[in-house]
């Protein structure tokens, strides 16, 4: 009996699957330069990737689930170029006689720890691949919280 008792044991208590291969993905691409246009590409290929589920009171289980579904939502906003007087830390399209020009999305996330939260703010004057010159960005209108991304 005690043969028998302790494997099942054993066997009820540890996890049987955890799927962390999205996860992975953006942490590895976190790495190599950016996720924003690393989830947009993995989403594209990859359309069975369900977003992270909340739980029956609205909250995302972790914080990690909190921030991936946060950049999820991002890559669902709208493509807008911009001209920047600076260089720009990451890539570029192409440079003109003012600055660079960078491609864009028109919402972001920020963390807040107070109400440990992801809020997702979006830009609300902006179209689709409408491009913004340095001296007319202000154009672009405030951006406002759009979503609330709770855990």
């Amino acid at each position: 009996m005690k043969r028998l008792l302790i494997p099942l044991l054993a066997a009820l208590a540890l996890p049987t699957a955890v799927n962390a291969d999205p996860l992975r993905n953006i942490l590895k691409h976190t790495l190599k330069g950016g996720t924003k246009e690393t989830i947009r590409n993995e989403s594209k290929k990859n359309k069975k990737y369900v977003s992270p589920s909340t739980n029956f009171f609205g909250k995302y289980r972790s914080k990690v689930e909190a921030e991936e579904a946060c950049n999820i939502w991002i890559t669902k906003g709208v493509e807008y170029s911009v001209e920047i007087p600076g260089k720009p830390r990451g890539r570029y399209l192409y440079l003109t006689r003012n600055g660079y020009v960078i491609e864009t999305i028109n919402r972001y996330c920020r963390f807040e720890r107070d109400t440990s939260q992801y809020l997702g703010y979006e830009y609300t004057g902006v179209k689709k691949n409408e491009h913004f010159k340095a001296n007319d960005r202000d154009r672009r209108k405030k951006a406002n919280i759009k979503k609330y991304f709770k855990y």
